[in-house]
This record gives C-alpha cells, structure tokens and sequence, in this order.
C-alpha cells in the first residue's frame, strides 16, 4: 500500500510539473506572443451588449504548481526508499 501511494505520488507530481512546464516550452519554441490584456465588445442593436476582459495571471500560481510538483516526486521518491530499507 505505501509503494502504491509513493509511486502515485510520484506520477501526480510529474503531471503536475508536466502540465507547467509543457506549455512554457512550447511558447518559448514557438514564439508565442501573448497580450497583457485586451477587451472585447461584442454587441448589437437588438440585444445585450457583452463586455469581456482578459488579461495574464500572475507568476505566484505557476511557482505554487511547482514547489506542489516538486514535493510531490520528492516525496514519492523518499517513500519508495524508505520502504527499501
């Protein structure tokens, strides 16, 4: 039970680090420029008027899922040999 939980653990962790760090290498290969923030308005005589506002989130989450992602395989990796020993 504690190999299956450290091997979880493990694998949830890399995801996690997968799903962050993915996307930062495909945009940084790419090029990808993205705006600071943009506006839309769509809207018509006969009917309501949608204001949408977009913009970038802060750099504090991205660091979260990976100090999250790190503990995670290092945990996993700590259980794996602990239950070698």
């Amino acid at each position: 039970m504690k190999k299956a939980l450290s091997i979880i653990s493990i694998i949830a962790g890399g995801l996690v680090l997968l799903s962050v760090v993915l996307p930062m290498i495909i945009g940084a290969v790419l090029k990808a420029q993205t705006a600071a923030s943009s506006i839309g308005i769509i809207g018509g005589a006969d009917g309501p008027t949608a204001i949408m506002l977009v913009g970038v989130t802060g750099v504090g989450s991205v660091i979260t899922e990976i100090i999250v992602g790190v503990f995670l395989v290092v945990a996993g990796i700590w259980g794996l040999r602990k239950i070698k020993k």
